[in-house]
């Protein structure tokens, strides 16, 4: 599944999905073998959740500030086609969005089922028009059986649109750039990666592990190297009842830090760590829930605009779950 950033809120999600057919459970003894299994025409609708908090300290004139977000996404994923190596075709669409954002600054709301009135300040007003263009926006996404995402096509439209949307004014200054760097293919295909789990190829036994890695990386955090530690918790039931449950662990590393944006800004990420559970319904092939919390630290250093060294704490708590709604 889609991880979904806006930029133009400066928002990032890190989920953990995972779509897995394998032996059945009375195999788990000897190892199982877990690998991505598509049916052609199949239409999956999940609903994600997020919810998170920041704090953050050293800002000018103000001792403290909390700011805290609420997102809720419903997902659908098609499959379009599927080779006989099990490779898949995927057009994956967001077709509902709600989020609340509470700050110093008040609260914004945006419902893409039921848009209120145009906003009248500018943050509302972006906030808005970047959700717009990502409802209804179709991802084309081709990924192998074993989990290695092959092709992402889809993402420069969705930022022409969200450029088109909050006008020329910003399209024309540093926003487009961050937007070209955040929703170009190559990034969404790294968000991508996030949530299709490249699978061990080896069998896995109850109790195993096996490691993976993501990059990450756009104008707005530099270039950002995940180390991922997956952990065979539990094979249980049997038939269409048959559920395992996967651990999952992560470290995040800033491996090369953003160029300096205006004020001389620039932020370096310190210790961001992550863990949850996915689980799976073994019977029909397809992920039933997942939840991923991450914890992240950040400094922020700038020229405040008496000249002054500025530098900003960022302590930030992100919880994402993702559910299955409909199969």
């Amino acid at each position: 599944m889609k991880r979904i950033a806006s930029v133009a809120i400066g928002c990032a999600f890190l989920g953990v999905c995972v779509h897995a057919r394998t032996q059945t459970p009375a195999a788990a003894a000897s190892g199982v073998t877990l690998r991505y299994g598509w049916t052609k025409g199949d239409v999956l609708k999940y609903r994600m959740a997020l919810h998170s908090d920041t704090k953050m300290t050293g800002m000018p004139g103000a001792e403290a500030a909390s700011f805290g977000q609420t997102m809720t996404q419903q997902i659908t994923l098609a499959v379009d086609d599927v080779d006989a190596f099990g490779t898949a075709t995927l057009t994956e669409t967001v077709t509902a969005i709600r989020t609340e954002i509470n700050g110093p600054m008040g609260r914004m709301v945006f419902d893409s089922a039921s848009p209120a009135p145009a906003p009248t300040d500018p943050m509302s007003t972006a906030m808005a028009k970047s959700f717009s263009a990502l409802v209804g926006a179709p991802v084309t996404i081709v990924i192998a059986a074993d989990g290695a995402v092959q092709k992402v096509e889809g993402a420069s439209r969705i930022m022409e649109k969200i450029v088109a949307g909050i006008g020329s004014d910003a399209a024309a200054g540093p926003v487009e750039q961050i937007l070209k760097s955040m929703f170009s293919d190559e990034a969404l295909r790294s968000m991508t990666e996030q949530a299709f789990t490249r699978f061990a190829p080896q069998p896995v036994k109850v109790g195993g592990t096996w490691n993976g890695r993501i990059e990450l990386g756009n104008q707005a955090i530099g270039k950002v190297a995940g180390a991922l530690s997956f952990t065979l918790k539990s094979v249980e039931g049997t038939g269409n009842a048959a559920r395992a449950t996967i651990g999952v662990a992560m470290v995040l590393t800033q491996t090369t830090a953003p160029p300096p944006g205006p004020m001389n800004m620039t932020l370096k990420l310190g210790d961001s760590r992550g863990d949850g559970e996915v689980l799976f319904d073994l019977g029909r092939g397809r992920i039933v829930k997942s939840a991923m919390t991450t914890g992240m630290t950040s400094t922020v250093s700038m020229t405040g605009a008496d000249g002054a060294p500025v530098t900003i704490n960022n302590n930030a708590k992100t919880t994402v779950t993702l559910e299955l709604v409909d199969r």
